[in-house]
């Protein structure tokens, strides 16, 4: 086997790997519907390089921290919507 026949099928497998990786965490996912999820299945495996890497980033899981506001917070008189009354 030459050298251009074992990178194509390293290539091949490594594409295959992220495809089964990303349709993986699509499936988990709950935040999606069962039409939008075969609708990414699709996208992953109809265009492989780019969608996974689209579907990813929106599959992915949030690293940051949740924001929570306190039910006692203040208000502060036009910021947000509280100061859209016109």
């Amino acid at each position: 086997m030459s050298n251009l026949e074992t990178l194509t099928i390293y290539c091949l497998c490594t594409m295959c790997a992220i495809n089964i990786y990303v349709s993986y965490c699509i499936l988990r996912s709950d935040y999606y519907g069962v039409m939008q999820k075969i609708a990414q299945f699709l996208l992953i495996w109809l265009l492989p390089v780019l969608g996974s890497l689209f579907c990813y980033s929106l599959a992915k899981p949030s690293t940051g921290r949740k924001i929570s506001v306190s039910e006692d917070a203040p208000e502060y008189p036009g910021v947000g919507l509280q100061g859209l009354d016109h």
